[in-house]
């Protein structure tokens, strides 16, 4: 329920985020940021977020539509963002944060979400290797039937 509410608000507050531009000046202007991320970034997130939203209304309504579970997988395109959000926290960090202390802690928390990551693509590899083959391990456990979170969480 709430990653769409986020990816959405995150679309929003693009229009108020600087950016550098060609002769390096750092652009604050909301004048020039809103068509500059209309221009740049805003249709791939927008595409993105109606994805998610798509998948999230057929969830509700209990859907089992192909097209949607497959659509799921597009998601995945956000991950570009999510790199991209990650690089501009360190930036930011690196300008306004001087504390060895919290530079160590942010250190830390980019290898424990690097991992996390790694963990979730790794076990969603296995889920979809599980779908994809006759009689598995989904099957031998009773995993195919059950709601999606007992599928994430084994």
């Amino acid at each position: 329920y709430f990653v769409c509410p986020f990816w959405l608000t995150g679309i929003i507050l693009q229009f108020f985020a600087g950016f550098v531009d060609a002769d390096g000046n750092t652009v604050m202007s909301i004048r020039r940021i809103a068509p500059q991320y209309a221009k740049s970034k805003f249709a791939f997130d927008l595409s993105v977020n109606l994805v998610d939203w798509m998948v999230l209304i057929a969830w509700l309504a209990e859907s089992e539509n192909q097209v949607l579970r497959v659509l799921s997988f597009l998601k995945l395109l956000r991950m570009h963002r999510v790199i991209e959000h990650a690089e501009l926290a360190e930036r930011f960090f690196f300008l306004h944060a001087r504390s060895e202390e919290v530079a160590i802690i942010f250190g830390l928390a980019k290898i424990v979400m690097g991992l996390i990551v790694l963990v979730h693509f790794t076990a969603c590899t296995w889920f979809a290797i599980g779908l994809a083959h006759g009689d598995t391990w989904l099957d031998a456990n009773a995993l195919r039937t059950d709601s999606w979170w007992m599928q994430y969480i084994t």
